[in-house]
């Protein structure tokens, strides 16, 4: 079945919404590939945002097979992703870093290898602080704290007047 929005009637953003199997896909590479070739938006100026890496890539196969128009960066993303790119290429501050999971892991990894042992109290013990899992753990601890807007400082504080003391081995 064929689009079913005149282009015409569009004048902002639109937003498809609809359970699983109802042609969500199709209607977005279809008006994608009408406003490009009617010329009412190049490529890049044309944002297409879902949940899932796989519906993604599939709208962005589509449209790449329905239009041979040009190589145009084309805006199809996942929400992470996008706001991932958008951090990317124009952050307020261009030294502060980015860094992707695995960098992140990384890093982590050098800092509980690099920390004194005795500060980490009952983590201390290499067998502990060097292995993968407790690297994630920590990461994971870190990324709640940043979801629930906790600063170090209050954290810190919060674990020093009333954590355990693996609460304060990683407030440290």
């Amino acid at each position: 079945m064929p689009l079913q929005v005149p282009l015409d009637s569009l004048s902002g953003p639109v937003r498809v919404l609809a359970g699983p199997g109802t042609g969500k896909t199709r209607a977005l590479v279809e008006l994608y590939a009408a406003l490009v070739r009617e010329g009412r938006a190049p490529r890049s100026r044309i944002l297409v945002l879902t949940f899932s890496t796989a519906a993604a890539a599939e709208i962005a196969r589509r449209v790449d097979a329905e239009l041979t128009d040009s190589y145009d960066r084309a805006w199809i993303s996942t929400f992470h992703s996008f706001c991932w790119r958008l951090l990317r290429e124009h952050r307020p501050d261009a030294d502060r870093l980015l860094i992707s999971g695995f960098q992140e892991w990384a890093a982590m990894r050098r800092t509980l290898d690099e920390a004194d042992p005795a500060r980490l109290g009952p983590f201390g013990p290499d067998r502990l602080r060097r292995s993968d899992a407790f690297a994630q753990d920590v990461l994971a601890f870190v990324a709640l704290l940043k979801q629930n807007l906790e600063y170090p400082s209050t954290f810190a504080l919060l674990a020093e007047t009333a954590g355990s003391p693996r609460m304060r081995a990683l407030a440290v």
